[in-house]
């Protein structure tokens, strides 16, 4: 059937035939019946009708009256029959009248409802459908509803939230024509509000804003956010910002407040309940991510983006540290194992060469004289002897000049390097373990990645949201769908495979303390175990990857090391809401949010709240430090790590200095005793030598007397 339409203005109403239209005598209502009330507007008159309907006919009871006191309105008829099947319109007369051009009239619509008899026949669709329909194809900025009084809260339910920019609605009674109200479309109880004061548009408007924009009457707000603090004061100030708030729990509230709104969590809550809810007026959510899905989402429901926030994801490498010898062996051992063991075999060479080609030596072996030939050398090693000590040593100058460069190259340089303290530090300390610092290096590295930032995602079996994982469950897949080149893609997947997920990880320590003291963590995802005693990487988003770096800092006994942040990951969250009437004016104030700073001020609260009671889980001597760290000028936990990490290294220093210095004490005690000993046993020589030659001289004294005694006698 070919469409129809009717198009009537002032010019031409004379020509109306009475075949078309029985117009009928003006109803003597005082608001339509103001002169000129709809001069600036377009007007379309929408009858919806049905097989068998007897009723009279909406253009025949405000046609005239509208003809009459607006002579220069243009009119748009049209009529619309409605089958009851699925909810759908069979539209044989909608094609509508567009001026020529962009026009710049208020819109008009007068429509009415075909209510569905009870136990009848036919099931039409229910009034608030017929109202949005009507309200899509003509976008007016009034809708005018002739319906039987009073009119009930079934004819505008959920007008408020799914209509993309809802008109001022106003009903008028079909059996008296002076009872004109519009209803509070954000009321959780029905409200209407009566007309007879009003004698303009604008007063209508004013009204209408009054009523239910300005204060929303505490209409309910859609979100999938859970405050677990209902009672917080989230003001500017932030004198009461409580540990249990977050960022976006403080804004919806300064929203809530301003705007007068009630807060519902759609969060567990099935769909068919919250169809059944009344006096919705729009939803709210942050943080989500921005995919494939979510736009088609935004696209098809009329929705608005309020929000956009780039976040990173990086990763840290948590490995051991770097350990002194806190033993004797490391006084010995003083240098890396290639220079050690580059010293040694020079003299243990040298030593045997000297066996052989040494002047004034026989050429044959001697174990005790290599042993003395060894530690000549060593002592020249150490005690810088110049070349010529070691070179005049060997008879046979063919063998004396390798022993040379051996010596020049192998011992002098480093020895004498090391006493002038140049490369000193290069021998002695031991660097840390090389770790990877881009995505790639990671990969490459085939160590295990733990991630543990959430997302929710709505199952297909419970339709409840569940908690998996942002990068296996979201970003992973959502990469793969776009068009990267084949490389790319097959580091994605190595990058995914080797990612075990862990969840709640940013609320059960037992995690992180297990990290910490290198035991087993189990991954949710396959259930098995994960091992941490060696090195593994920890990606997640930033603000949970410096929640776990912070905290394994803090405990001191892991070394954490932070990948390079050009080489991170970006993804977009979004805030968005429903197109509607509030959206403008939620996303002006979440603007004004940012622009004063409160926003970034709850972000840092929110951070600051969360560290706080991570760490408080992990001791109480452990969180008054921090919180120490915190109040004074230093930076938080990195300055904790460094204060713990030097203590550490102090106290195996100190380890190693007792070895050393008991050593010392041995040699020493030793040195002192065989001291001692040779000077007593010295002494004890002396006197028993002088006394020998006392004796010797008494001896002959004795023998010269006999003598003399006998030569005498």
């Amino acid at each position: 059937m070919v469409p129809l339409f009717y198009v009537l203005a002032s010019f031409c109403f004379s020509s109306l035939t009475p075949s078309l239209f029985a117009i009928s005598s003006a109803p003597d209502t005082s608001f339509l019946n103001t002169p000129n009330l709809f001069e600036a507007c377009e007007i379309s008159f929408i009858q919806q009708t049905f097989t068998g309907n007897n009723e009279s006919s909406l253009v025949n009871t405000y046609l005239d009256t509208i003809r009459q006191n607006n002579l220069y309105t243009p009119l748009t008829i049209q009529e619309k029959f409605v089958k009851s099947e699925k909810y759908n319109f069979t539209h044989y007369k909608e094609q509508l009248y567009n001026l020529a051009g962009k026009s710049g009239r208020v819109k008009v619509t007068f429509m009415n409802f075909i209510i569905s008899v009870k136990n009848g026949d036919q099931d039409f669709p229910p009034p608030n459908y017929q109202l949005l329909s009507a309200a899509r194809q003509t976008n007016p900025d009034y809708v005018f509803i002739s319906a039987k009084f009073p009119p009930l809260e079934e004819y505008y339910l959920r007008y408020a939230a799914d209509s993309s920019s809802p008109a001022i609605l106003v009903f008028s009674n079909i059996l008296n024509h002076t009872e004109i109200v519009i209803p509070c479309i954000v009321c959780i109880s029905h409200t209407l509000i009566s007309l007879n004061q009003i004698s303009s548009l604008f007063g209508l408007a004013t009204l209408w804003e009054t009523t239910n924009t300005k204060n929303l009457q505490a209409g309910i707000m859609l979100t999938s956010l859970s405050s677990k603090n209902p009672d917080a004061n989230c003001e500017f100030c932030l004198s009461l910002f409580k540990v249990t708030d977050n960022t976006f729990d403080c804004t919806l509230k300064l929203l809530s407040k301003r705007y007068n709104f009630t807060l519902f969590s759609t969060r567990g809550v099935s769909t068919d309940d919250i169809n059944r809810m009344k006096s919705i007026i729009g939803k709210t959510e942050f943080q989500y991510v921005l995919d494939e899905n979510l736009l088609a989402i935004i696209e098809s429901e009329q929705l608005i983006i309020y929000d956009v926030e780039l976040v990173a994801i990086e990763f840290a490498i948590v490995t051991q540290f770097w350990h002194a010898e806190n033993s004797i062996w490391g006084f010995f051992t003083p240098f890396e194992g290639a220079v050690w063991l580059s010293i040694l075999a020079s003299c243990i060479g040298i030593s045997i060469i000297l066996q052989f080609e040494g002047k004034g030596l026989p050429n044959d072996f001697s174990g005790f004289r290599s042993v003395k030939d060894f530690i000549m050398v060593q002592s020249l090693l150490f005690g810088q002897a110049i070349a010529d000590e070691v070179i005049k040593s060997v008879k046979n100058k063919q063998v004396a000049r390798p022993v040379l460069g051996i010596w020049f190259f192998v011992c002098y340089i480093v020895m004498e390097n090391l006493y002038q303290g140049t490369i000193y530090s290069e021998m002695t300390v031991m660097y840390p373990p090389y770790v990877p610092t881009a995505p790639a290096e990671l990969v490459a590295s085939n160590m295990t990645i733990i991630t543990t930032s959430n997302i929710f995602i709505v199952s297909n079996t419970s339709k409840v949201p569940m908690k998996n994982s942002l990068l296996k469950t979201s970003i992973t897949p959502e990469v793969l769908k776009k068009n990267f080149s084949p490389d790319f893609k097959t580091f994605v997947k190595k990058l995914d495979l080797k990612m075990e997920y862990i969840q709640d990880g940013t609320e059960d320590i037992s995690m992180i303390k297990n990290m910490s003291g290198s035991l087993n963590i189990r991954s949710n995802q396959t259930s098995k175990w994960i091992s941490t005693k060696g090195t593994f990487a920890i990606m997640d988003m930033i603000q949970d990857l410096e929640l776990y770096m912070d905290s394994l800092r803090i405990l001191g006994k892991r070394l954490v090391i932070k990948s390079n942040p050009d080489a991170s990951f970006h993804f977009f969250v979004v805030a968005y809401g429903r197109r509607n009437f509030i959206s403008p004016n939620v996303q002006a104030f979440l603007r004004r949010l940012a622009e004063i700073g409160i926003f970034a001020r709850f972000n840092f609260l929110t951070k600051a709240n969360s560290k706080l009671q991570f760490v408080k889980k992990l001791g109480k001597e452990i969180y008054s430090r921090f919180v120490a760290k915190l109040n004074s000028n230093f930076n938080g936990a990195t300055a904790m790590l460094h204060s713990n990490k030097n203590e550490n290294e102090d106290k195996e220093a100190v380890g190693a200095l007792w070895y050393v210095l008991a050593l010392c004490s041995l040699v020493v005690s030793v040195a002192t005793v065989i001291f001692v000993w040779e000077l007593v046993s010295g002494f004890a020589k002396m006197r028993k030598l002088k006394k020998k030659s006392t004796q010797v001289q008494l001896s002959n004294v004795r023998m010269v007397s006999t003598r003399i005694v006998e030569i005498v006698s």
